[in-house]
């Protein structure tokens, strides 16, 4: 349970309750202990269950990281240095394929680590607050749901980071990280570690660390002097981690590198007076040899680098920018749950911290301090609609605000307002569980992925024949580019795609299969066109079974 000298500790001051008697509190703990212990069990059982059905699934950015794991586990440097993508989870992976796991299967093993890493994070920072244990239990309990479906969505390293983050917040909130250098030195040591995860660990290492540290010496009054040295301890112990892996980075690109994520992802949501996207998917290139896809390191790739300060247009564009993300992440936080309980939650707290009697009311605007944290992070970058897994670290915050707004409501004497708050306690949970189960269940039985399931079959008959070799062209369905995921599984070079192809561009590409969709227009170009032989004949039995395909694969004549 939370330390009573826990920042946040809002205490009930009517409800009445008759004192703990000697031991009950300890009782309350042992049994807390083992029902997570059996819903940690449980949870392993379910990641282990749905890597199966969801072993062939990939993306992008799961492919990158998965090249470079490989990379580790042979040692290939400097092929294994990317500042684009954080180094943990391919640490992770590269220990798996070190030791004989199949590629795919390494990446779904170290995504069901990260999983349980996130559950038992947001557990460790719900128990920070002062919640009731069945609120604490709960939120273990979606978290555990959640996490099952989020480690079969993407090979990435959200729920890592996520869960480390929540990790070092919930250090920082211990009773004793003010005083007890050792607690400092810990949580700085969590912090560094989310950073290797992923770079967005470290402004928010800043950013949450201020916050709580702020919190400490305004709510408890604490020594200042001693509060704001914990922090600076906190953040050196956090760069002592990170900095070996900042130097590699720095040595490799030739001057001072953290990351180069936040760079590229600012880059491609500028003004639209020039083509911004990402370049390894709109220019037809060689990635560099040894690699697969330039997306392995893109930090080295022609993105047109902007800055809102060079004209009043770009300025007002950035302003475009973060408006429309701010309502993006508006959504994304919402849709952890069906009625968007979670954004009344995070409301709801601040209103109490505004208009409760209470000063200790006031420490529930850490809640949706924190969130603001991660969400001014991503403000001024890319964010989309389905990239609800940046913001991992917010799903046990919102369902901390839910519980602790429901159990002010229910802290009074007066017997409607108290039915009042169980039946919103009792729509929050079903708003909350809907999804979470949904998701298991999906997760259980397989994600449908049709650029990953005909990304694998094609790859089978691809080399069945000895038809292997360069790969160019998306061949864009639903999930991704199954070119791209062909180009993995085969082990050639992606040469990437135009914006508009033509068979004119994928002639000069030097590749020798070209893979697009079968309903694109381009296809009839390809058919037509001397340079190319369709592959539907040889890869196929009948031309009935050819489209039940989604992409379709041509060879370049020689």
């Amino acid at each position: 349970m939370p330390s009573a000298d826990s920042p946040n500790d809002l205490r009930s001051r009517s409800t009445g309750r008759e004192p703990r008697k000697p031991g009950q509190g300890q009782r309350g703990r042992l049994t807390g202990t083992l029902v997570a212990l059996a819903v940690g069990i449980v949870h392993v059982i379910f990641l282990a269950w749905a890597i199966w059905p969801n072993r062939n699934n990939l993306n992008p950015d799961g492919i990158s990281y998965l090249r470079l794991a490989t990379y580790y586990a042979e040692l290939k440097t400097p092929l294994m240095i990317s500042g684009y993508w954080g180094p943990m989870l391919s640490w992770i992976a590269a220990v798996w394929i070190k030791l004989g796991v199949p590629v795919l299967v390494a990446g779904r093993v170290s995504m069901a680590l990260s999983a349980v890493v996130f559950a038992w994070g947001a557990r460790a920072l719900l128990r920070a607050f002062p919640l009731p244990a069945w609120a604490q239990q709960v939120g273990f309990g979606l978290a555990v749901l959640w996490s099952v479906f989020w480690s079969i969505e993407y090979i990435s390293p959200d729920l890592l980071v996520c869960g480390l983050m929540c990790f070092g917040a919930a250090r920082m909130l211990r009773g004793d990280w003010v005083t007890d250098r050792k607690q400092n030195v810990v949580s700085g040591v969590i912090w560094g570690l989310a950073y290797l995860a992923k770079a967005v660990a470290l402004p928010m290492a800043f950013a949450v660390g201020t916050v709580i540290a702020w919190l400490w010496h305004w709510r408890e009054k604490r020594n200042g002097r001693q509060v704001w040295m914990g922090l600076a301890i906190t953040w050196i112990a956090c760069l002592a981690v990170g900095l070996p892996w900042m130097a590699v980075l720095s040595v490799h690109y030739g001057k001072p590198t953290f990351s180069t994520s936040a760079a590229i992802a600012h880059a491609v949501v500028g003004p639209p007076d020039v083509e911004r996207y990402h370049p390894y998917a709109r220019t037809i290139h060689k990635p560099d040899p040894g690699r697969i896809t330039a997306w392995e390191d893109p930090s080295t790739m022609p993105y047109k680098y902007w800055s809102p300060f060079e004209s009043g247009e770009y300025f007002k564009h950035q302003l475009r920018v973060m408006r429309q993300n701010a309502v993006t992440v508006l959504v994304l936080l919402g849709g952890f749950d069906v009625l968007h309980t979670g954004l009344i939650g995070l409301a709801g707290c601040v209103l109490l911290a505004v208009f409760h009697k209470h000063a200790a009311a006031r420490s529930w605007l850490l809640l949706p301090c924190m969130a603001v944290c991660l969400a001014m992070v991503y403000l001024p970058v890319y964010v989309q609609i389905v990239d609800q897994r940046y913001f991992y670290f917010c799903y046990p915050v919102i369902w901390a605000a839910v519980c602790g707004v429901l159990v002010w409501l229910a802290a009074t004497r007066l017997e409607l307002r108290r039915v009042i708050a169980w039946v919103l306690g009792g729509v929050a949970f079903i708003s909350f569980i809907a999804p979470a189960v949904l998701g298991l269940m999906v997760a259980l039985t397989g994600l449908p992925d049709a650029a990953s399931q005909s990304a694998s079959d094609l790859a089978v008959r691809l080399r069945g024949k000895g038809i292997v070799g360069p790969v160019v062209g998306s061949g864009m369905v639903a999930g991704g580019r199954a070119g791209l995921y062909m180009a993995f599984l085969l082990e050639q070079p992606w040469y990437g795609d135009t914006a508009e192809p033509s068979a004119v561009a994928y002639e000069k590409s030097g590749a020798r299969l070209v893979v697009v969709n079968r309903r694109h227009s381009v296809v009839t170009e390809l058919d037509t066109h001397s340079a190319f032989r369709c592959l539907d004949e040889r890869l196929f039995g009948s031309e009935e079974e050819a489209s039940l395909c989604p992409v379709k694969i041509y060879e370049l004549r020689r």
